[in-house]
């Protein structure tokens, strides 16, 4: 029994030595090893990627109409569809009076889309003064058009209206915090229910405490003619590029950067040029890029590349150098 004894315990001092042994191990895997290396520092690949900076709002259409009302009660017969590009001298409809007499013909006075979806604003909401809207006037005009197409119509009551498709506009409103993503003349993309529209920036007017802007349009637009109001999205910016965090950038001895993986396992700092960011994220020069100097030089810098590893964030960093200063 005493042998027995013996045995067991030393089997026991075997396993206690292996545990210890493996806890010290599994310490030095995960607190030591890291920080000396930075093996678990999180990292990513740097690929191409899409950026766009864009902003979402409740945008008002302002289009050139005509509204074209009934000389005479009567029935009403129609021969162009809701939303039809239409020529000059077209007939739209034409109205029966109900006390007898000639039938009144109603034609295209000009080119346009024939809509019946009046809301009482088309004389409100022109291009002669969409410059001077503001946003709580506008907000109070705000309704659903009325679909004008039935069997009969009094005297003076709309039938339908002409609108100029060849150009169009929509309005919104920006904080001051978000109208440096607007610039005059440049282009946009109206993302919209029934699709998207490209266009440009026709006008920013300051009303105050925030900025009108005035987008431009010259595409066809489905839902255009009998909107008035609608949400949207608009693409100030449309990049293509190195897509990189904006947290793996930092800053060393003045020069943005990020922390690149080496073949050795190394980290090396290397500088970067941003061409546009949404906040979180940024697009960079790839491969290298042209860096002005106080003295109004310029100087040629290496960045990096397609597939380079680096880190997620640079201010984890825990090599040679670390937060941006030098060892």
């Amino acid at each position: 029994m005493g042998e027995e004894k013996k045995k067991k315990r030393k089997h026991l001092k075997t396993w206690t030595f292996f545990y210890f042994a493996a806890l010290v191990l599994l310490y030095l895997v995960i607190y030591a090893y890291p920080k000396v290396t930075g093996a678990l520092t999180p990292t990513m690949i740097v690929s191409y990627d899409e950026l766009k900076v864009w902003d979402q709002v409740i945008c008002w259409f302002v289009r050139s109409e005509t509204v074209v009302s009934a000389e005479k009660g009567g029935a009403v017969n129609y021969y162009i569809p809701e939303g039809t590009m239409t020529r000059k001298g077209t007939k739209v409809l034409d109205v029966n009076p109900a006390s007898g007499g000639a039938i009144k013909a109603y034609p295209c006075a000009e080119n346009g889309v024939v809509s019946y979806y009046i809301d009482g604003y088309e004389g409100y909401f022109t291009p002669e003064i969409m410059s001077k809207l503001t946003e709580e006037d506008v907000k109070q005009r705000d309704k659903n058009p009325e679909n004008t197409m039935r069997q009969s119509a009094l005297a003076g009551e709309p039938l339908y209206k002409l609108v100029d498709n060849s150009v169009w506009y929509a309005v919104y409103w920006v904080d001051q915090s978000g109208i440096a993503k607007y610039k005059k003349d440049s282009s946009v993309t109206l993302e919209l229910p029934m699709g998207s529209v490209q266009g440009t920036i026709s006008d920013i007017v300051n009303n105050g405490d925030k900025w009108l802007i005035i987008l431009k349009f010259n595409k066809y637009y489905e839902d255009m003619p009998k909107v008035r109001s609608v949400e949207a999205t608009v693409i100030t910016e449309d990049y293509k590029g190195l897509l990189i965090p904006n947290e793996s950038m930092i800053t060393v001895d003045g020069v943005l950067g990020v922390y690149v993986k080496t073949i050795s396992g190394e980290y090396k700092f290397l500088p970067v040029n941003v061409i546009t960011t949404d906040g979180e994220n940024s697009l960079v020069s790839d491969t290298y890029f042209y860096r002005k100097l106080e003295d109004g030089k310029t100087k040629k810098e290496d960045t990096i590349g397609i597939y380079d590893e680096i880190l997620k964030n640079g201010k984890s960093f825990k090599g040679g150098q670390e937060d941006g200063k030098d060892s």
